[in-house]
């Protein structure tokens, strides 16, 4: 499903997809900094409830308030910019033909004002899918306007990188227990190369056992990217 982003217009795709493999939500913890400009700041912990709503020590109603008189808060960033990204990169994993292509073939990313749009067009879909769940693609979507401070875009990038990285490892511990024939290292590439590992470990179980060839990394992606493509809807301009 693509819709409207709430600050400017811009577009993402979102999609029935949960924060961690196990149903019971994503838990880590972030530095809670004074300033966005501050290296580093006492550890929060955070929770990524299924239903994508955020649970951190502070009020984030309160912290809102704040925010309008000019307070920063790294909590409040991390619920209402960093968490959509993420759910983002999840949502354009399990389904990359989302993302649309035009009539002359072209994959096309969702609109972010803040990295290069002549990167936003291209031939394969795993090469949109990859910049579209980039740092700075991805934080871009949902960077809100409202944080008028210097260090913001570092804040995102790091924040984003943690929680994509701490979410890796879960996916990639839940693929390596469905017991599919490959190494723990090839679904954390598979998981930058814009693949869930949980989805390449069901798609490595169907893989025949009688094939002759061995299974390979680049099986699954061809295996994953060509079924999107051949499933894609529509072309868009």
């Amino acid at each position: 499903m693509v819709r409207p982003h709430p600050h400017d217009g811009r577009c993402a795709v979102t999609g029935a997809v949960i924060p961690a493999p196990d149903g019971n939500g994503l838990r880590m913890t972030i530095a809670c900094t004074a300033l966005p400009t501050d290296s580093d700041g006492p550890p929060h912990d955070v929770v990524i409830h299924p239903d994508w709503t955020v649970t951190t020590v502070h009020d984030l109603e309160t912290e809102r308030i704040a925010r309008g008189l000019g307070a920063w808060s790294a909590c409040l960033h991390f619920a209402e910019s960093i968490v959509p990204a993420y759910r983002h990169v999840l949502a354009v994993m399990d389904e990359p033909q989302l993302l649309r292509r035009d009539r002359r073939g072209s994959w096309h990313n969702t609109i972010d004002g803040q990295c290069g749009l002549w990167l936003h067009r291209h031939q394969r879909l795993r090469d949109a899918v990859r910049h579209e769940l980039s740092a700075e693609h991805a934080t871009g979507l949902f960077a809100s306007a409202d944080w008028q401070v210097p260090g913001v875009e570092t804040v995102a990038y790091t924040q984003f990188h943690r929680l994509t990285w701490h979410a890796r490892d879960l996916w990639v511990a839940a693929a390596a227990r469905l017991g599919a024939d490959l190494e723990p290292h090839e679904y954390a590439r598979l998981w930058r190369a814009g693949v869930n590992p949980v989805s390449a470990a069901l798609l490595a179980a169907a893989f025949p056992p009688w094939a002759a060839a061995p299974l390979t990394r680049e099986y699954v992606l061809g295996a994953h990217f060509v079924t999107a493509e051949r499933g894609s809807s529509g072309v868009r301009p």
